[in-house]
């Protein structure tokens, strides 16, 4: 389901914008508005609002892969327009689809690293200490791509507005409009909707840096969505 929303929402805006792509802004927004930051600020939020559904953290951890896996080959290559990032090879050997395959062995067997005799528990120490500077390391990346930036064009561009308006307002209420209508578990459908608003991704602006392309485009729209997440977020909440 992560999937289809998130090629749904990326057809969409290529449907919309395709004649515009000349413009490197139209083609991060495409990207934008379908990656959000589900990891950051999803797990805490969901843990928050959903503290006893243990499952929101593997949803969760299915729209990270899935965003990923997009983010290494049909994101690159809206953003630069080159058919050689959509392959069968970087759908299957990039960082975050191998960590995932790795991760669900552990789980179906129920193997935990703090039982290996000796070192396991500071392999899990280890790797515990590597999810936490995730967040730091993104973090960092974005904040140098803000100290190159001026700060006037990230809030009088309309561009920014309007890929956080999509990303973070009309996606999780047409997502709502979808899964009332579906008999699932309310709490999945309250994870689903809160994952689909969550702020734009950062990795977006991570996935430019290393394709050379729409960088301060992405700094802009992941920057502001971020900022206006402070409103956004609460309001897709009240509404569930």
């Amino acid at each position: 389901m992560s999937l289809l929303l998130m090629l749904l929402i990326m057809a969409i805006m290529y449907l919309i914008l395709r004649k515009r792509f000349s413009n490197v802004a139209n083609r991060v927004m495409c990207v934008c508005a379908a990656f959000g930051n589900v990891a950051f600020l999803g797990v805490p939020i969901i843990e928050a609002v959903l503290p006893d559904f243990k499952e929101g953290a593997m949803i969760c951890a299915t729209f990270v892969t899935t965003m990923n896996i997009l983010g290494w080959t049909l994101g690159s290559y809206l953003i630069t327009q080159d058919k050689k990032y959509v392959s069968f090879k970087k759908i299957l050997l990039n960082p975050a689809t191998i960590g995932f395959l790795i991760s669900l062995i552990f789980y179906f067997c129920d193997f935990h690293l703090a039982s290996i005799p000796y070192v396991g528990n500071t392999l899990d120490w280890v790797i515990m200490i590597l999810a936490k500077m995730s967040t730091a390391l993104c973090m960092m990346i974005l904040g140098m791509r803000l100290a190159t930036i001026r700060l006037k064009p990230l809030f009088t561009n309309y561009q920014n507005y309007v890929a956080v308006l999509i990303k973070q307002i009309i996606v999780p209420f047409i997502v709502y409009g979808i899964l009332y209508a579906i008999p699932l578990d309310s709490n999945f459908k309250i994870t689903f909707v809160i994952l689909s608003g969550a702020p734009i991704a950062a990795v977006v602006q991570n996935f430019t840096e290393m394709i050379n392309q729409g960088q301060e485009n992405a700094a802009d729209m992941v920057i502001l969505g971020t900022v206006l997440s402070v409103i956004t977020v609460p309001l897709i909440t009240l509404v569930l």
